[in-house]
């Protein structure tokens, strides 16, 4: 048998938000131009501070449009994968980071440790029947989790562990998660987490 593996990284949701028409009218009763997106992309980096509250709703509206027009593509391009390779075929989605819209003070995705950027989605269909899983994991486990389903020996060289077992037996002995930025790292568990900056760097 032959194995296939395709990684795809969309791009949409990275500033400025700019959906088509019709996607922004899901959020919004009228639509904001290519332009006026770029110069509130401008405005949201370089003065944050001067974001008014209707300019904040029009962001969120815009990247609310963003993700409908990001879920629209996602199931077109995994209704063609199971045209071509099946129902078995193991489908995962993740994010990269989150972004802030003035949570902490300041827009998109600085090297923070807050949630709203390190918390992100992983949805991974393994044909056991579906269900939710609390447990803390990291995106480094995504690919020997991939490579487990796929009979593949781990590398030694891979920091990750497998989530089969999370999935299959509901079992994790893991209690918290690290988080590395350019400004320091974090440990987070579901309580607390712990924040150590490198105070030489900005």
């Amino acid at each position: 048998s032959h194995l296939h593996f395709l990684w795809i990284h969309y791009m949409d949701l990275h500033h400025p938000y700019a959906p088509p028409e019709s996607y922004q009218l899901a959020f919004r009763n009228e639509t904001v131009s290519d332009r006026r997106a770029i110069q509130l992309r401008r405005k949201m980096l370089e003065e944050p501070d001067g974001i008014t509250d209707a300019e904040l709703q029009t962001l969120i509206d815009l990247y609310d449009g963003e993700i409908k027009y990001v879920d629209h593509h996602v199931g077109r391009l995994v209704s063609g994968i199971r045209d071509q390779w099946g129902d078995e075929t193991i489908i995962g989605f993740t994010s990269d980071h989150g972004d802030e819209f003035l949570d902490h003070g300041m827009f998109s995705h600085y090297d923070t440790f807050y949630d709203e950027l390190i918390h992100v989605p992983l949805l991974l269909n393994t044909g056991d029947g579906g269900g939710e899983h609390d447990e803390l994991v990291e995106l480094l486990n995504l690919a020997p989790t991939l490579l487990d389903y796929a009979d593949i020996p781990r590398p030694d060289e891979f920091l990750g562990s497998s989530l089969r077992s999370v999935f299959e037996d509901a079992e994790w002995d893991k209690e918290g998660v690290c988080v590395e930025a350019a400004t320091g790292r974090a440990y987070r568990t579901h309580d607390w987490k712990y924040v150590r900056a490198d105070t030489d760097k900005k």
